[in-house]
C-alpha cells in the first residue's frame, strides 16, 4: 500500500520501508529529489542557483501550508499520471550534506524567518541493491499574520543573483508559482493602509478529553455470547425413532418435489456448515466495527468539552469562525439530549445472518427497500410547505490521518464580550498522559488576519462498561 499522507510517509521512512513510498505523487506538501552517488540532485549550495532553489522551495512550502522536501527518491511523470511520482529510492551517504550550510542559506535568503527541521532516516541494512540514508527537510507553515515568505534575491539568465530583487514563491500542486506584480502591489498597499487585525482568544470553559478504554476480555465475551445466540437456532442432532425416520424421509421427498417445481417452501436453503460460516464472518465484522461504535455510544455519557471565545478588543466582529485541531488519536461526537443517549445494549450491531431455518427460497426473493421514486415523509413534506426554519448550525467534525478537526459555526461577537461555543465530546483510545493539546485558529469577515493559539485540556481515563447477560 502506497503512503498517502505526511504521517504515513514519515512512518515508512522511520520503519525502514522506503518501498512503500514508491508511487506517491508529488503534491502541495511533498517534493522528491533523486540523489546520485556523487551527490548530484542535491542542492548545490556553492552556486547562486543552488542557493536560490533551496530558498525558493522552503519559502514556497511556508506560503502554502508547510511541507516536506524528501531527498533520496527519484521522481518522474508517467504518461498516465497527472503529477510526478516517486519511482525509486536513491539513498546516499550523509557526508554529502552539511546541515549547517542549509541553515545558513535559508537564514540569509528567506524572510521572515521560517521554522525548518531536518531529519535523517536510514535505508534498510539488508538491501543488496542500495545503501545509505534519506534527508528530509520539514518546512512549517508560516502564520497568516506573517505572510508572505519571500526570497531576497532573484536570478538572471546566467544563474547569478540580482541585487535589490526579491520574489514570493508559492507551492501550487507539484509545482511552484510566483506572486504576480499586481498581487504584490495590492499586498503592499494593504500593509501601508494598516488594516485592523482580528484580536480574539479561545479558552477552555468546562470539560475534558476522555480516554475510553475497552477491556479486550470482556469484549470477546460479548462477541462469544452473540455467537452462541446465533448458533442456538441450529437443530440438535439426535437419534430418530423408526417412525420419525419414515416421517423425515417423507418430508424430504415432499421438499424435493417442491424444489423441482421451482420453489422451496419449507426448510433452509443453507447447510448448517454454511450458516456457521456466515456467523463466523458476522462475528469478525463485529470485531472490526463494534469497538468504535461502542466508544461513540459511551462518549455520549461523558462530560462534553466547551470552549469560550473572547473578544477583548473594541471592534465588532462579524462571522467569527473557530477551528480546533487535535492529534489523530482523537475523535469527537456532538452532544445529544440526555434522554436519547445510547448504550452498548442498544448500539446498532452490523446486520446479522438470517436465523437458520428462516432462509427459504421464497424468503430470499422478498426484499424491502426504498426506490428512487420514494416519497418524502409526510411530516417533512408538511414542514417544507410551511416554510419551517432550518435547524441551527452545528459543528462540523472531520477525522483524517492528519488529525481531528472541529469547525464551529460562525458567530457575531460584540466588543469586550465572550460566548460559549457548542458542546462537543472529544475522546480517544489509549491516550498518553493526563493532558491533550488543542490548537485553534479564528477568523472573521470584517477584519484581516487570523488569531491562533494552543490549549492544554485535561484527560480523564475511564472504561467502556460491557456486560454479558
Amino acid at each position: 500500500m502506497t503512503a498517502d499522507s505526511r504521517v504515513q510517509l514519515i512512518s515508512c521512512l522511520a520503519g525502514k520501508q522506503p518501498r512503500q513510498i514508491e508511487g506517491m505523487p508529488e503534491s502541495e506538501w511533498v517534493d522528491f529529489k533523486g540523489v546520485g552517488p556523487d551527490g548530484s540532485g542535491l542542492y548545490d549550495l556553492k552556486s547562486d542557483k543552488g542557493k536560490f532553489e533551496l530558498a525558493k522551495d522552503v519559502a514556497a512550502f511556508a506560503n502554502a501550508g508547510g511541507g516536506l522536501i524528501v531527498c533520496g527518491f527519484k521522481a518522474s511523470q508517467r504518461p498516465s499520471e497527472l503529477h510526478e511520482v516517486a519511482v525509486r529510492p536513491t539513498p546516499f551517504e550523509k557526508k554529502l550534506v552539511n546541515v549547517n550550510t542549509y541553515k545558513d542559506v535559508i537564514a540569509e535568503y528567506v524572510r521572515p524567518p521560517v521554522t525548518v527541521n531536518y531529519h535523517w532516516y536510514d535505508h534498510p541494512d539488508d538491501d543488496p541493491d542500495a545503501a545509505g540514508s534519506y534527508f528530509v527537510i520539514e518546512v512549517a507553515a508560516l502564520p497568516e499574520s506573517d505572510r508572505w515568505a519571500l526570497v531576497t534575491r532573484c536570478l538572471n539568465d546566467d544563474g547569478k543573483f540580482v541585487k535589490g530583487s526579491l520574489t514570493v514563491p508559492i507551492r501550487n500542486g507539484d509545482t511552484t508559482r510566483y506572486l504576480s506584480p499586481d498581487d504584490a502591489y495590492r499586498l503592499l498597499n494593504d500593509g501601508l493602509r494598516g488594516e485592523r487585525q482580528i484580536d480574539v482568544n479561545v479558552t477552555a470553559a468546562t470539560g475534558a478529553v476522555w480516554d475510553l478504554r475497552m477491556p479486550d476480555a470482556q469484549f470477546e465475551q460479548l462477541l462469544e455470547a452473540r455467537r452462541k445466540e446465533l448458533l442456538s437456532v441450529l437443530p440438535r442432532p439426535r437419534r430418530p425413532s423408526p417412525v420419525e425416520s419414515v416421517a423425515s424421509l417423507q418430508l424430504a421427498m415432499e421438499e424435493y418435489v417442491e424444489s423441482s417445481r421451482g420453489s422451496l417452501l419449507r426448510g433452509d436453503t443453507r447447510s448448517t456448515e454454511e450458516y456457521r460460516a456466515e456467523v463466523d464472518a458476522y462475528i469478525e465484522n463485529c470485531r472490526e466495527q463494534m469497538p468504535s461504535a461502542l466508544r461513540a455510544a459511551q462518549a455520549q455519557h461523558c462530560g462534553p468539552l466547551r470552549l469560550r471565545l473572547e473578544n477583548s478588543s473594541d471592534a465588532m466582529l462579524h462571522q467569527v469562525e473557530v477551528i480546533a485541531r487535535l492529534s489523530p488519536a482523537h475523535t469527537a461526537v456532538l452532544t445529544t439530549a440526555s434522554d436519547d443517549m445510547p448504550d452498548h445494549a442498544t448500539t446498532a450491531w452490523p446486520p446479522a445472518p438470517i436465523p437458520y431455518g428462516k432462509k427459504t427460497y421464497l424468503s430470499s426473493l422478498s426484499t424491502v427497500g426504498l426506490t428512487a421514486n420514494a416519497s418524502l415523509p409526510p411530516t417533512l413534506l408538511a414542514g417544507l410547505l410551511r416554510g419551517d426554519h432550518p435547524a441551527p448550525k452545528r459543528p462540523e467534525i472531520h477525522t483524517t490521518a492528519e488529525g481531528l478537526t472541529i469547525r464551529f459555526p460562525a458567530v457575531d461577537l460584540r466588543p469586550q464580550t465572550s460566548l460559549l461555543l457548542n458542546r462537543v465530546t472529544v475522546y480517544g483510545r489509549a491516550l498518553d498522559g493526563d493532558s491533550a493539546m488543542v490548537r485553534w485558529t479564528a477568523t472573521c469577515t470584517n477584519l484581516d488576519g487570523r488569531a491562533q493559539g494552543e490549549l492544554t485540556i485535561p484527560v480523564q481515563h475511564t472504561d467502556v462498561p460491557l456486560s454479558v447477560e
